[in-house]
């Protein structure tokens, strides 16, 4: 079975892979600041974070709270999105829509200051093809920084492999290639099968360049995420939800059935701090998992292991009649 790839900066590896990243964004609790929701995890988050570079900009996030390695800023993409579909519904005051540009983005990234080391993900420019986003992405790379290519559609259009095989070469130019996991597919298979076709058409290449699936942290569904040949994967809902042995349950409700005498805010920020550490241990249960081919290294539940097994059989035979590699498989005595 493969091994994960590390996730370097410019050539310098700053961690081993697989990685869970938590993310922060504006648009993540609609009752609570990011900066608010920084400080109250700040204290117990030791790997690394994405951070949404139209926060920093526009709420005032500090990135000096930070005691991790590595900081994977994003270039505001999802939070304008937001920010724009809120203005034309007519919008709360706390999504108001505010200005973000490549422009803006490019010198955020050029008065950035942190400690941690930095990989700066591409701007959406999904009013080009997939070729001229790459060549625009190359060009706007930022020297001090890492660099990740988001793979997106044309708008109007859909992501495929096939649309992304004549460029692949090209991505090898940066230090990470991301994708969104609503763009991988309609269907979590379709999901599981874009990215392993992708990390099997990246190794024919000769491109070992981490994957990154943005969005897809998940007790779950992470799991399934490398097994398919991710090597990152982040999200946002360790702050929306309860990670539990049957997986992500609603928050609120989880804090009710588990004591509820307990102040629901304070309970609330202890569960995701136990979130974490779910997230993290995801991250070992895979390289047990390589070990010795048991998928009670990613669920205590027994019912959630037979599912885990399913989807992965499912995937390894969709990648077998798609001619992708056998290095999926698992390994096994």
């Amino acid at each position: 079975m493969r091994m994960p790839l590390p996730i370097s900066v410019r050539g310098k590896v700053i961690v081993d892979g697989p990685l869970v990243v938590p993310s922060f964004s504006s648009k993540a609790l609609p009752r609570t600041s990011v900066d608010t929701t920084l400080r109250r995890t700040a204290n117990f988050i030791v790997s690394p974070v994405l951070i949404s570079a139209y926060d920093i900009v526009h709420h005032d996030v500090d990135l000096d709270l930070l005691d991790v390695p590595l900081i994977i800023v994003d270039s505001g993409g999802y939070e304008t999105l937001v920010d724009e579909e809120s203005r034309r519904k007519g919008g709360l005051t706390e999504h108001a829509a505010l200005p973000w540009s490549a422009e803006m983005y490019a010198e955020t990234l050029t008065g950035l200051r942190s400690k941690a080391s930095v990989i700066a993900v591409s701007y959406d420019r999904t009013w080009l093809s997939v070729g001229e986003q790459i060549n625009a992405a190359l060009e706007a790379r930022d020297g001090r920084a890492g660099n990740a290519f988001l793979l997106k559609p044309r708008a109007e259009e859909i992501l495929t492999i096939e649309s992304l095989r004549d460029h692949i070469g090209e991505l090898d130019g940066f230090d990470l290639v991301g994708v969104t996991e609503k763009e991988a597919g309609s269907s979590f298979m379709e999901r599981l099968v874009f990215i392993g076709r992708l990390r099997a058409l990246m190794d024919e290449r000769g491109v070992t360049k981490p994957i990154h699936v943005f969005g897809g942290l998940d007790p779950l569904m992470t799991p399934l995420y490398f097994l398919a040949g991710a090597d990152v994967v982040d999200g946002l809902s360790w702050l929306r939800f309860a990670f539990g042995r049957h997986g992500a349950q609603y928050l609120p409700a989880y804090a009710a059935l588990t004591d509820a005498a307990a102040s629901l805010q304070d309970f609330e920020w202890k569960i995701r701090r136990a979130n974490y550490g779910v997230a993290v241990g995801m991250q070992n249960a895979f390289r047990r998992f390589r070990t010795d081919g048991r998928y009670e290294a990613f669920s205590a539940d027994g019912e959630a292991t037979k599912v885990l097994a399913g989807i992965h059989a499912t995937l390894l035979e969709a990648l077998d009649a798609s001619g992708s590699s056998s290095a999926f498989q698992p390994e096994t005595d």
